[in-house]
């Protein structure tokens, strides 16, 4: 994501449910401790999403993006390797506590991080690699960053969110290595 100010001030979607969930009010307020708490038992297993979801797991994919569980059953056939690093990784993550997943979907930390990243320096080498349906991050995003930084991209269809972010991982990494 690359914020909400940005997204507002160069007049790009902002994407990202605008939930107004934060890190603060998750535990500071009854609603959103509540809230926080049911979704932590939703992510308690996080790679299930990706295998057998439940039923309030399926409604949640659903309500962020319409065709999640189209994309990952594509990606468990056609990128299985991949989906499982992703799954094993998502296992660890929650060996002692689901927190973690609770903050990083906080729109304090996804949306309005502060982060400018206009700031970083004109000389500094980009690399974007981004999915044309991603309904998570708007495509718009990825095609505003290669035209503002002259990045080196690369641009996934059919694959979604997480098929851009994963598939060809070690690709990626030695392509930002080697801007």
């Amino acid at each position: 994501y690359i914020g909400r100010a940005v997204s507002e001030e160069v007049g790009l979607p902002l994407g990202q449910a605008n939930m107004r969930y934060t890190s603060i009010s998750s535990n500071t307020t009854v609603l959103g401790h509540v809230a926080g708490r049911a979704f932590m038992a939703a992510c308690a297993n996080p790679a299930a999403f990706f295998d057998e979801p439940s039923g309030i797991q399926k409604a949640f994919l659903n309500c962020l993006q319409p065709k999640a569980l189209i994309t990952i059953a594509k990606l468990n056939k056609e990128h299985e390797d991949v989906m499982q690093c992703l799954k094993n990784d998502m296992k660890r993550g929650v060996v002692s506590t689901g927190q973690g997943w609770l903050y990083m979907c906080a729109t304090d930390t996804l949306l309005d991080h502060k982060f400018d990243v206009r700031d970083i320096k004109s000389s500094t080498p980009v690399v974007v690699w981004y999915a044309d349906d991603d309904e998570d991050c708007p495509p718009s995003h990825g095609a505003w960053l290669v035209q503002e930084f002259g990045a080196k991209y690369r641009v996934f269809s059919g694959l979604g969110h997480v098929g851009a972010a994963f598939v060809d991982h070690i690709k990626f990494l030695k392509e930002v290595l080697g801007a």
